[in-house]
């Protein structure tokens, strides 16, 4: 090895560790360069490899992003808090069961929906345009009806509008999730959900 390898060598070994320095040198030429140059070079290539090699260590591990904090507003508007309460916008539908499960983290299976009928025509009501009670009330019955598949159709139409706001993995704190029969719920811890 020259001087400048050498050199090189030491300074990637103080800063890095011999462990871990793989530098190509066949791939690189550094005619011309001075010493100095050389070595950042060789320091660079070391810092890139290294990194690289974490990355491959992550393999498929995903770093955990925390949720961010929504504000759901005595109107029942959904304020994102840490993006300056920006607004998330849903279809009433959509939003009526996103609430309703928001408010219950236990969870709650799609045959268990009926027997919280009256919460979801209230909530529903208070977000629909509509000012007929009995349309209200009317749209409400025809989603939970047995049979239909109105209920997945909505989760599906929330997820797509959620997908807007929230990246993977967070989105999925967001999410109506569940097996089919057995009790959905929307994993968001609730300290990150304020009620105003």
């Amino acid at each position: 090895m020259n001087e400048i390898g050498f050199e090189a060598g030491i300074v990637l070994g103080v800063l890095i560790g011999e462990d871990s320095l793989c530098v190509c040198e066949s791939e690189i030429s550094y005619a011309g360069l001075s010493r100095i140059e050389v070595i950042e070079a060789r320091l660079l290539l070391a810092l890139v490899q290294r990194l690289k090699a974490r990355l491959e260590r992550l393999g498929t591990e995903r770093v955990r992003m925390k949720p961010e904090r929504i504000l759901i507003t005595g109107d029942l508007r959904i304020l994102v808090r840490s993006r300056n309460n920006m607004e998330i916008h849903l279809q009433p539908l959509p939003k009526a069961l996103f609430l309703l499960y928001l408010r219950h983290p236990e969870g709650l299976a799609f045959k268990e929906l009926p027997s919280h009928m009256d919460e979801l025509i209230r909530l529903y009501g208070k977000i629909s345009p509509r000012t007929d009670r009995e349309a209200v009330e009317g749209t409400v019955r025809k989603m939970l009806e047995p049979g239909k598949n109105t209920l997945s159709v909505n989760c599906s139409r929330l997820a797509a509008s959620l997908q807007r706001y929230f990246e993977d993995p967070v989105l999925q704190d967001y999410l109506i999730k569940g097996e089919q029969g057995e009790s959905r719920q929307i994993a968001l811890d609730r300290s990150y959900v304020e009620w105003d």
